[in-house]
């Protein structure tokens, strides 16, 4: 093996412990030749291997820099997402791809349907070859998960990981990049309130973290505006119930679910703008002009916000969207020197799904 490559190898593996101690900038050339003994012109052969696999990037007057590659096979980041081709998924995952693959991060996919078992398989293929970082829709959220083993062994690997729709009560590890949920609910349930609604019923999807903080921010607004709270207008739907809804374009599925809201309700207040797109054509299908006679408000500020005959009312993240806030709450993790982004917080965006309650 030639001198260089020994030396290469050798700041490979002083770098990686310089990144996981959170170090930035490596030593001049003068510094490392007297420290390793090497001749400048091996050391430069070295640190030009270092440059070509993008390790350490120079900049005029200021040394080397760790652009927060780890050397070889590290570079890499898991996405785990409920689905890859519906919803916010696909956009979410296009925005992380292409923001890292500008910083020469491999991304890979791994799809769980939103199955623990399915999780845990490909969490246990993880811990075999681990990742820089992971970004993960955790399964199941809102309940403790039996996956939380794994993601804790990942951590302990080196793996950083971030939560965007919050993680488990049992997983102890990570970043989560959701904004204050309940705080969200605030503003959606007092606007709608603001129009004249007193009856509000909410459509949750069962188990899901971000929808029980959702929840929470509900009552709370209730309370405040001496309105009652009522069980019975709190629907929560299971995920196998939520996948036949997707796929039974009779609305069949959705038109049970709205005969179990009561009569009295004048506005629906929806987890997430796919429910809310669903609730809109059950009610069309019964006849329920929207909203005319029932309101109905989402979340996420999908694409959905303008599929259909009626625009949807809903709340958006800002002042990122959120897939650019992920990436840069991600890059603060794995690039030495980017400070931590500050907290994103939610806008409300009126649509035409919403109207003055009739008196």
């Amino acid at each position: 093996m030639l001198k260089y490559e020994m030396l290469y190898q050798q700041l490979c593996r002083e770098i990686t412990a310089s990144l996981r101690a959170g170090d930035k900038m490596l030593q001049s050339e003068a510094k490392l030749c007297a420290r390793t003994g090497v001749s400048r012109q091996t050391l430069r052969r070295a640190l030009a291997r270092l440059k070509e696999e993008h390790i350490i990037e120079s900049r005029q007057g200021s040394g080397y820099r760790l652009t927060g590659l780890y050397p070889s096979r590290t570079s890499r980041i898991a996405l785990l997402v409920p689905s890859d081709e519906r919803y916010i998924y696909p956009t979410f995952i296009t925005q992380v791809t292409r923001h890292f693959g500008r910083l020469y991060y491999q991304t890979e996919i791994f799809v769980t349907g939103q199955d623990a078992g399915t999780e845990r398989r490909i969490l246990e293929s993880l811990l075999k070859e681990p990742p820089r970082a992971l970004v993960a829709f955790v399964c199941g959220s809102g309940r403790p998960s039996p996956n939380a083993d794994l993601y804790h062994a990942l951590q302990a690997a080196g793996t950083d990981m971030v939560f965007p729709g919050g993680c488990s009560p049992n997983i102890h590890c990570g970043m989560q990049a959701a904004p204050d949920e309940a705080g969200g609910a605030d503003v959606m349930t007092d606007y709608l309130i603001s129009l004249g609604h007193k009856r509000i019923a909410l459509l949750l999807e069962e188990g899901d973290r971000a929808g029980e903080e959702r929840y929470l921010g509900y009552c709370r607004t209730l309370v405040q505006h001496g309105l009652s709270l009522r069980d019975e207008d709190v629907k929560r739907i299971p995920p196998y119930m939520m996948e036949k809804i997707r796929t039974d374009r009779s609305s069949r599925i959705m038109d049970s679910v709205m005969d179990l809201i009561q009569e009295e309700v004048t506005a629906v207040l929806c987890q997430n703008d796919e429910l809310a797109f669903y609730v809109i054509r059950a009610l069309q299908h019964k006849g329920i002009s929207v909203p005319g006679q029932v309101s109905v408000a989402g979340f996420d500020n999908s694409h959905l916000h303008g599929v259909g005959r009626v625009t949807l009312t809903t709340m958006a993240q800002t002042p990122r969207s959120g897939g650019e806030y992920v990436c840069a709450v991600l890059e603060h993790l794995l690039v030495p020197g980017t400070g931590a982004p500050p907290a994103n917080s939610w806008r409300l965006v009126p649509g035409a799904s919403t109207a003055a309650r009739r008196a």
